[in-house]
Formats: C-alpha cells, structure tokens, sequence
C-alpha cells in the first residue's frame, strides 16, 4: 500500500522520535549519555518544534530541539510561546531558539552534532521558491546524522500545462467592469 500522502504531523514526528531513540538505545551508549537532537528548519514561531518535544515526552526520549528561525520577531515570539509551555515539558526534554538562516549552521556552531532529526515546514504554495530545495539539500548535507531523518522526506510537485494568449493579445484584456488596468 502507498504511504499516507498527507500523515498526521504527531504521528509522523512521533514516529521518527520511536525510530530514533531505539536507534540510539541500540548502539550501546548509556542512557545518560542518550540524547535526540531534533532540528526545526524554518521554525517559525515554533509549533513543530513543540510537536518534536511533546512526541519525545511521548516516547519517554531525552531530546533537544533546536528552533531554527532567521526572522528576529518571529524567533522571539517562538522564545515566549516556548517560555509558557517550558513547565509542560519532562526534565530531559528542552527548547531553544537560534535565530539564524539555516544556510548559515554548521557543526561547533550553534549545532553540537549532525541532527538525528530533521523538521520543516518551509513550504508553502511553491516548493521551488525561496531557496526551499538549497536549504533541504543543505540540511540533508550538513546537518543530518547518517541514518537520521528528514520530515517530510519528500515533496511531490504537481503541475498542469496550460496555454497563454500571445502577449499582443493581452494588451487588450480588460478588467470587469470596463475599467482600465
């Protein structure tokens, strides 16, 4: 059966958290020293990276979450809603905001290690505007852990051929109403 084209964001995210944490608590390191580093591309006022801790709390995952977000007043908006919402939080689980372009991270910055998860939601109408596939390919590359994951993991563009009038014919479209444009 295909994949679900549209899950559920806390599914999703808590799924990869499940996937993740077993990943790590396989590979020997003491529970201690067990940690998710989640990274929110494009954060916003941050509510997948509130999604990303609460599915850690879920699964009982210690996890840091990186809310990466160029824009300084959306990025200090997301500072206060994480603010209010630091007490739902287990002890293990935390939240910061780096105001950065997430072009600019790179490991012994802002960014202790590569990402075991990778979360965005710099899409809107046209995944082909705003730098959107540099900046994946780039966290891709650069930030996230082998084996780790990026969500979504993919786009679909779909597209519809159309025919335009020749620009000469435009010249003589008006508006309704027969005013001038």
């Amino acid at each position: 059966p295909d994949p679900d084209p549209d899950p559920d964001p806390d599914q999703a995210l808590e799924a990869a958290v499940r996937r993740r944490w077993a990943a790590q608590a396989g590979g020997g390191d003491s529970p201690m020293e067990q940690e998710l580093l989640i990274v929110d591309l494009g954060a916003g006022c941050g509510l997948l990276s509130l999604l990303a801790a609460r599915a850690a709390a879920a699964c009982g995952a210690r996890a840091r979450v990186l809310a990466v977000e160029r824009e300084r007043p959306v990025a200090e908006m997301a500072r206060e809603i994480f603010g209010a919402n630091r007490q739902a939080l287990p002890n293990g689980v935390t939240l910061q905001v780096i105001e950065a372009d997430s072009g600019a991270l790179c490991m012994g910055g802002a960014l202790p290690r590569r990402a075991d998860i990778v979360v965005s939601e710099v899409l809107g109408d046209d995944p082909l505007a705003e730098g959107v596939l540099l900046a994946l390919h780039h966290a891709h590359t650069h930030l996230l852990a082998d084996g780790g994951e990026m969500l979504p993991s993919a786009v679909a563009v779909v597209a519809a051929l159309v025919a335009m009038p020749a620009a000469a014919d435009l010249a003589t479209l008006r508006p309704a109403g027969g005013g001038r444009h």
